[in-house]
């Protein structure tokens, strides 16, 4: 018996943009606003879609775009491309704008590059990818992710009918991760 590799379809390309603003929501939530020209027309996709970003070595490392391999994204020395998948918050393909929540952890990638990356530094992302599909006929809906799903929460919640019952379930690590959702009839939140 031989091996076979699995081929995948191939994702949507990247597109460059550029580091507008950084703000920080929370003490471990980093609100990174991207703009550029190649994102005007990336398509929101469902609810909770996510984009993937590649990740640069740093703040002022030009971006050089990986290859598809059949598989999964390679840079041009043959190693897997630094990227990670995030769910934008309120994306705005007519305007060319894409705002990513990065949540800061103790390690991994994300972190170093959010914690130096700020305006005028260069990114590309490639999206969207799977979203959700609300069903309008539910009685109620159930929400529930940790403080790396809050973008695709909100986005979910705003997808499902006002008049349905929602409860939604974040865990976040202390009281002050916690962010707003807009106030609507039928919702009940539990940290």
């Amino acid at each position: 018996m031989t091996d076979v590799a699995r081929v995948r379809r191939e994702p949507p390309r990247f597109r460059r943009a550029r580091v507008v603003t950084v703000e920080d929501v929370t003490p471990h939530l980093r609100r990174v606003r991207l703009a550029g020209d190649e994102l005007r027309g990336m398509e929101p996709g469902l609810p909770g879609a996510s984009v993937r970003l590649l990740v640069p070595d740093g703040p002022d490392t030009p971006v050089t775009l990986p290859e598809w391999s059949g598989n999964d994204f390679r840079a041009a020395d043959g190693a897997k491309a630094p990227i990670r998948t995030l769910t934008p918050v309120d994306p705005d393909p007519v305007a060319g704008h894409l705002t990513l929540d990065v949540v800061r952890h103790d390690a991994g990638l994300l972190t170093p590059w959010a914690d130096a990356t700020g305006p005028g530094s260069e990114v590309a992302v490639s999206g969207t990818g799977r979203g959700y599909t609300v069903d309008p006929e539910a009685e109620a809906h159930l929400l529930a992710g940790d403080e790396t799903a809050l973008p695709a929460l909100r986005q979910v919640l705003a997808a499902t009918p006002d008049d349905v019952p929602v409860r939604l379930l974040a865990e976040v690590r202390s009281p002050e991760a916690r962010v707003a959702f807009p106030d609507r009839p039928g919702l009940e939140i539990h940290w």
